[in-house]
């Protein structure tokens, strides 16, 4: 399960569940965080609100200027992080590696 708390509560908050089920593996960009759930990767935003499944992939990883997201489906590849269920995607491969590699934008720079 993914939460989302406010920093400056003084642990007087109550954590608002954000996705469900899968790999919590949570990237924040701006108000949004990228997770994987089952094989799919989704982007919701902190609030929980506007959660959309991106792509079948999954240890989805954003790209530094937000406008990618990295996320493995065998090998490496990247999606615009504008996709919703497969549509507008503009998926590349970014590199022929994978099982348990994780990606990292800065040996692509």
């Amino acid at each position: 399960m993914l939460y989302s708390i406010p920093a400056n509560c003084n642990n007087a908050c109550t954590p608002q569940a954000l996705g469900q089920g899968g790999v919590p593996r949570g990237y924040w960009r701006g108000t949004n965080v990228a997770y994987q759930q089952s094989f799919d990767v989704k982007v919701v935003r902190f609030d929980g609100s506007s959660s959309r499944t991106v792509i079948g992939g999954f240890d989805p990883v954003w790209s530094p200027n937000g406008a990618w997201i990295a996320y493995q489906a065998g090998w490496i590849y990247r999606v615009n992080s504008d996709c919703s269920s497969g549509i507008g995607c503009n998926v590349t491969l970014v590199a022929p590696i994978g099982n348990g590699v994780k990606m990292d934008w800065q040996r692509l720079a």
